[in-house]
């Protein structure tokens, strides 16, 4: 992740991942401390693509819609997302994602 956006640029995981699932990978895949923070749906109550889990992520972390970029493979996700006022990208591949974070200056 830092090679892609920074270390400055903080990263946050909005994920749909079952309870049991995400206490597994929280504590077995170092990646896990890449992220700046979480909002896991099975813990808040709500699922991609409802609007209340973009809400729940931007109250959680003080983030402003505008200023965010979400990045999810499933389109849907996307559009709910941007329907928030959130930016977004539908990834299909490492490079394309890049191309689409550099265009919005995240690069």
């Amino acid at each position: 992740l830092e090679r892609v956006i920074g270390a400055a640029n903080p990263v946050f995981c909005l994920s749909n991942m079952p309870a049991a699932s995400i206490a597994h990978v929280e504590h077995t895949h170092a990646f896990w401390s890449s992220f700046t923070g979480s909002v896991i749906s099975s813990r808040v109550g709500a699922i991609k693509p409802e609007a209340e889990i973009y809400q729940i992520l931007l109250g959680r972390f003080g983030l402003e819609a505008r200023e965010t970029v979400f990045i999810d493979d499933t389109e849907l996700n996307v559009e709910a997302a941007k329907a928030q006022g959130i930016q977004g990208i539908h990834f299909r591949d490492a490079v394309q994602c890049e191309q689409e974070l550099r265009n919005l200056g995240c690069v």
